[in-house]
Parts: C-alpha cells; sequence; structure tokens
C-alpha cells in the first residue's frame, strides 16, 4: 500500500511543468490580449492579419440609388470565344446574357454581342467596364459600339436604375412589370400591302355605260395593291408611309368604223402614318393612328385608227385624260400577329376620306396643260378600308 501511494506522488510531481507550460500557452487570458511564446506565433498572427485585411478591402462598396444600371451579364472575353465570333481585337467583354425588362433587353442587346466602347471609352477588360459604369448614374445617355455577326455597330443607350435599388413608390407603380416584362412594341418593320376600299364608283361607271364599256365592281370595292413600312420612333409611337394603287384597262375596237377605244383608270393614294402601338401579349400587338397624304383618280380616253401621218393632225384621233386630286386623311387600327421574330400577319381597318379643293374633274393633254371640265361630278372619295397580308419585322 505504501508502495503505491509513493509511485503516484512521484507520478503527480512529474507532471507539475507540463501543466504549468500549457497553462501558459492558452492564448487567450484576458479580453482581447494574447500571449505570444514563439517568433513563428507572432507571423502566423501577422499572416492572419494580413487575410483580413485582404478580405476586407475586397467587399463590394455599396451603390448610391441611382447608381447606373446597364442590365448584361459580362464576362472577360477570351480568345478562344473571339476566334469563334471572329473577332479581331484584343479588348471588348464578352455579353452572356441580358437582365428582362432592363436597359440591355429595351436597346435589344443580345447573348454574343461583344461591347467595345461607351462613349468612346474603351472597354479593355470586365474590371475597366465596372470602372466606366460607375461614372455614370441612372437617365445618362451615352453611344455604345458594339461588335456583332461580324459588323461593328453604333447605338444611343440610356441607363436605367436597378430595380433593386427602386423606390417604393416605382416599385408599386411597377406591380405588373413583371407581367409585361416579356413584351415589346417592337421595331418596325414593312411589306406588300394588299387593301380593299369601297370606293363610290358611280361616277366613273356612268362614263363608262356612255362610252359602251363594261363598268367597274357594282359594290365599288377595288383590290389595292402597294408596300408600306413603319419605323420605331421611340415611346411606342410609328413613323411610316403606305402606298396603294388599282388600274383597269379596258379596250374594244369598232370594225364598221375601224376605230379602237381604250379605257385606262387609275387610282392612287400615298400617305405619311403616325402609329401608337400597344403590346397585348408578347406575340400580340395592336395600334391605332392616321395617315395623311394625297390621292389621285385618273381616266385616260384613246380613240384611235392608228392611221397617222407626219405633219398632219391626227383629226379623228384623241387621247385625253381627266383626273381629280385629294389631300386624303385616314384613322385606322392595326392588329399584328408575330409568328417569327423577323415575320407575322398584319389586319388593318381605316376610313379613307378625301377633300378636294375644287369642284368637278380637270382634262389634261401630252403637253400637262390642264382645263376644267364643264358639266363634270363633283365624285366623292371616301370609304371602308381592310387590309390582311404579310409583315417582315416587328
Amino acid at each position: 500500500m505504501k508502495k503505491d501511494l509513493i509511485l503516484i506522488l512521484l507520478l503527480v510531481l512529474c507532471s507539475l511543468p507540463c501543466i504549468v507550460t500549457a497553462q501558459d500557452k492558452i492564448l487567450p487570458q484576458k479580453d482581447n490580449i494574447f500571449a505570444l511564446n514563439s517568433p513563428a506565433e507572432l507571423m502566423q498572427l501577422n499572416e492572419l492579419k494580413k487575410i483580413k485585411m485582404e478580405v476586407d478591402l475586397s467587399e463590394p462598396e455599396e451603390k448610391a440609388e441611382d447608381a447606373a444600371f446597364f442590365g448584361i451579364y459580362p464576362v472577360d472575353l477570351d480568345f478562344t470565344k473571339a476566334q469563334e465570333l471572329n473577332y479581331p481585337y484584343n479588348y471588348g467583354i464578352l455579353i452572356t446574357g441580358i437582365v428582362d425588362a432592363s436597359p440591355a433587353y429595351i436597346y435589344r442587346l443580345a447573348e454574343d454581342d461583344i461591347l467595345m466602347e461607351i462613349d468612346g471609352k474603351k472597354v479593355l477588360n470586365l474590371k475597366e467596364f465596372d470602372k466606366i459604369e460607375g461614372m455614370y448614374r441612372a437617365g445618362d445617355a451615352v453611344n455604345l459600339k458594339i461588335y456583332r455577326e461580324g459588323e461593328i455597330k453604333e447605338l444611343d443607350f440610356v441607363f436605367g436604375t436597378n430595380p433593386e435599388n427602386a423606390s417604393a413608390e416605382e416599385k408599386e407603380n411597377c406591380a405588373s412589370c413583371a407581367s409585361d416584362k416579356h413584351k415589346s412594341v417592337g421595331y418596325g418593320g414593312g411589306s406588300w400591302l394588299p387593301v380593299f376600299y369601297a370606293l363610290d364608283l358611280d361616277d366613273i361607271n356612268s362614263l363608262l355605260k356612255t362610252l359602251n364599256f363594261s363598268t367597274l365592281p357594282d359594290d365599288g370595292l377595288l383590290a389595292l395593291a402597294g408596300f408600306g413600312g413603319k419605323g420605331s420612333i421611340g415611346k411606342g409611337w410609328f413613323l411610316g408611309f403606305q402606298f396603294q394603287t388599282y388600274d383597269e384597262y379596258k379596250k374594244k375596237s369598232a370594225p364598221q368604223t375601224g376605230f379602237l377605244n381604250i379605257v385606262d383608270y387609275d387610282f392612287t393614294t400615298w400617305n405619311i402614318t403616325l402609329d401608337k402601338r400597344f403590346a397585348l401579349l408578347k406575340n400580340l400587338i395592336a395600334s391605332a393612328g392616321v395617315g395623311v397624304g394625297r390621292g389621285v383618280q385618273s381616266l385616260n380616253l384613246v380613240h384611235t385608227n392608228g392611221d397617222f401621218e407626219w405633219g398632219i393632225p391626227p383629226e379623228s384621233n384623241y387621247s385625253v385624260t381627266y383626273k381629280k386630286s385629294y389631300a386624303v386623311v385616314q384613322p385606322k387600327v392595326e392588329l399584328q400577329v408575330r409568328l417569327l421574330s423577323w415575320f407575322g400577319i398584319r389586319g388593318e381597318v381605316g376610313y379613307l376620306y378625301g377633300y378636294s379643293p375644287t369642284k368637278g374633274w380637270k382634262q389634261s393633254y401630252s403637253n400637262a396643260e390642264t382645263f376644267e371640265v364643264n358639266n363634270s361630278p363633283d365624285t366623292p372619295l371616301e370609304g371602308l378600308t381592310f387590309s390582311v397580308g404579310p409583315w417582315f419585322g416587328f
């Protein structure tokens, strides 16, 4: 028993130096005070301070509420991607995606566009892009230079506000933005435009009957062929033009006299259009607008036997043209269904009204001199128009 007690006592005495040393190595002896026992521990602490400083410096600064918002997902452009896109320069950043309903979306930037310059400042890389973007605020207008599909393009651009920084009032006013973000009124286009016009042809048909010709359609429905186009001028407004024409050619011979009678009726109208577009759905666009321009009805009469001699006036041969001009206005509504990104079907209904400053028709000859036609009718120009056809663009 005594031997066991002596052995335990010796073990305790031998362990005392280790316990004291371990207590000395406990770092936090007081609040925010550390005990360092070797140069190696001092070096470790300096490394920790250095790492903490780098982490603190790398934290992004909070941006101002009116900071410029681009709306793109950019990355640095690598050599492989530049070769793939046939991009010959060593600067620029690659756009890999577009934020819905952002300024980049509105101004139709696209994936695989390369942003080269902002207001003449070269975008060398992503870091430089962040620096340049930080120079602007929401609402600032700049000029962008981009590389797209082998061509360098320039476009005007206006920075927006990051939706995360919008005020409570702005967020409330934009409560429907989520459902509308994919809607767009498009950018414009053009096409061949077939137009049906319900025109009053009573005066024309009366003259044709007098000349023993068959009449034009009794219901007055003329199928006009033409073309037109329009382009965006901002905020859903579109400026464009339309041109339509109709031609009816009739020929009749008189064997007993040897004469040939020809009637050529022509109706032409052109106007400048102004429309306001509304995006009902992603691929369904409605618009309302008006066209203002000019319309002309003309009737060319030819009576000839083909017997002409040099220096001798053809007394029994004649060619005369009756003409009546109008200032026209055409209010109308349009509906467009987008089938592809560049193609759709367009329908339009309108009312074309013409005003002539003079009554009756005028008569003109080959020398363009005109005369009033006595007892000619004051033919009106007004009626319903409708059109259905293809549309190239959006």
